[in-house]
C-alpha cells in the first residue's frame, strides 16, 4: 500500500501476515503518521515498512515542481487560481468583478456586529438583481460580522466553519425580483429575542450603500463614524440632538432622518465628524426622547 494510510486495517494485516494467510507486505502509508509504536505492523512477520517515501522519489519531485510551475503561471497570466483548497471562487478575474459586493457584504457583517450583542442563532443571506454570486457574498458576511467576535483568524476559507462551529445556521437566497436597485444584498440576523435587517446596494461609481436600515428605507453612505439612533417623534428632538452634540465639540457631518407616524417613533442616522467617548454617548442616551443609540464605526 502506496496510496492512503487507512485503506488497509493494519490489525487485520499484521494477524494475516503473522498466521501466513498472505505471504508478506510492503507499507509506506500508515493511519496515524509518524507511525505509533504500539502499530502491531511493527512486529508483524515478512513485512517491508517505509516512512512515507512515494512522495520522494525523482518522479514524484519532478511532477510536483511542474504542478507548481503551471499553477504560478496559471495565476499571473491568467488570473486563475488551480487547486486553490476551500477557496469559494477560483476565477480571480470573476472574483474582480464580484469585489465591490463582497466588500458591502462584509461591510453590512461589520455594522452588525457592532450592534448585536446578544448570541446569532441564524443568517439569511439573499441576493437581488446582479449580485448573483451568493456563496462568496455570504462568506463575505460571516466574515465580517464574526471578525470582532473571535479570537482566530477568519477569512472567506475558514468563516463557514467556524459559523457552523458556533451554532449558526447561515442560509443563502437569490432573487430576480424587480427593484428600483440594480443589485441588492439583504442580510437578516436572528438571536433569540430579536431580529435585524440590514441591505445595501453598489452603486454605479462602485462604492457601497445603506438602503434598508432595521426595515426603514433610507440611503445612507457609509463611512466613519455613524450613530443610529431610535426616538419618540415629537419636536425639538433633532433640535436637542444637535444642541448636545454642539456642546460636547462634536460636529454633524449628515442627519438622515426616517419617521414612522402611525408608531409614533423616529430613526435616525447621524454621520459625525469625530466619534464619541463612552461618557458622551451615555449623555445622548440619558435624552427622554432617545430610545436607543449605537454608534457604528466604519
Amino acid at each position: 500500500n502506496v496510496a492512503r494510510g487507512g485503506i488497509i486495517n493494519e490489525y487485520d494485516l499484521a494477524r494475516a501476515l503473522n498466521e501466513r494467510v498472505i505471504l508478506g507486505a510492503a507499507i509506506d502509508v500508515f493511519a496515524m503518521e509518524p507511525i505509533n509504536h504500539t502499530n502491531p505492523l511493527l512486529n508483524a512477520s515478512n513485512i517491508l515498512l517505509s516512512p512515507h517515501l512515494g512522495a520522494s522519489t525523482a518522479e514524484a519531485k519532478e511532477g510536483v515542481s511542474k504542478a507548481i510551475c503551471e499553477q504560478i503561471s496559471d495565476y499571473l497570466l491568467n488570473e486563475k487560481l488551480s487547486n486553490a483548497l476551500n477557496v469559494p471562487i477560483g476565477n480571480i478575474s470573476l472574483l474582480n468583478e464580484i469585489k465591490g459586493f463582497l466588500d458591502l457584504s462584509e461591510l453590512l457583517g461589520n455594522i452588525l456586529s457592532q450592534i448585536i450583542n446578544e448570541p446569532i442563532e441564524h443568517i439569511l443571506i439573499e441576493c437581488q438583481g446582479s449580485a448573483e454570486e451568493i456563496k462568496p457574498i455570504s462568506l463575505a458576511f460571516i466574515k465580517g460580522i464574526l471578525e470582532k467576535k473571535i479570537i482566530d483568524r477568519i477569512n472567506y476559507v475558514n468563516s463557514e466553519s467556524i459559523a457552523k462551529e458556533m451554532g449558526i445556521e447561515v442560509e443563502l437566497r437569490y432573487s430576480n425580483t424587480n427593484s428600483n436597485y440594480h443589485n441588492i444584498i439583504t442580510s437578516v440576523v436572528k438571536t433569540r429575542k430579536n431580529k435585524y435587517r440590514l441591505s445595501g446596494s453598489v452603486f454605479d461609481d462602485q462604492k457601497p450603500r445603506l438602503i434598508n436600515v432595521f426595515n426603514r428605507k433610507m440611503e445612507v453612505n457609509p463611512v466613519g463614524t455613524m450613530l443610529f439612533l431610535s426616538n419618540i417623534d415629537v419636536p425639538g428632538v433633532i433640535g436637542k440632538v444637535g444642541t448636545l452634540l454642539g456642546k460636547l465639540n462634536i460636529n454633524i457631518a449628515a442627519y438622515l432622518l426616517n419617521r414612522d407616524l402611525e408608531k409614533g417613533k423616529a430613526f435616525s442616522v447621524l454621520r459625525l465628524d469625530k466619534r464619541l467617548d463612552d461618557n458622551q454617548l451615555e449623555k445622548l442616551r440619558s435624552a427622554n426622547e432617545v430610545e436607543w443609540v449605537n454608534q457604528i464605526n466604519i
